[in-house]
């Protein structure tokens, strides 16, 4: 669900059958420190030049934490005033 919500958006999201996964954006820092200012730990890989503009996205496991990763990504890729709750 993830995967597809973050295609929804426009980023580039590689599908997954593990507890996290893997998508690229144009500006992967940017997003990750959008996520940080709203409590949510991405990890991103500045200084490996192949995956620079990726980031892994752990999949929280019960409802209410996804519910806030989705809020917080569809902010974060598409900036405008919203509300990660």
């Amino acid at each position: 669900m993830l995967w597809e919500r973050l295609r929804d958006l426009g980023v580039d999201a590689f599908p997954s059958q593990g507890n996290f996964l893997f998508a690229r954006f144009q500006n992967a820092l940017w997003v990750r420190d959008a996520l940080a200012g709203l409590g949510i730990a991405v990890r991103a890989f500045p200084d490996k030049p192949l995956l620079d503009d990726g980031l892994r996205i752990t999949l929280p496991g019960r409802p209410e934490p996804f519910e806030r990763l989705l809020g917080g990504l569809a902010c974060a890729v598409a900036p405008r005033p919203c509300s990660s709750t």
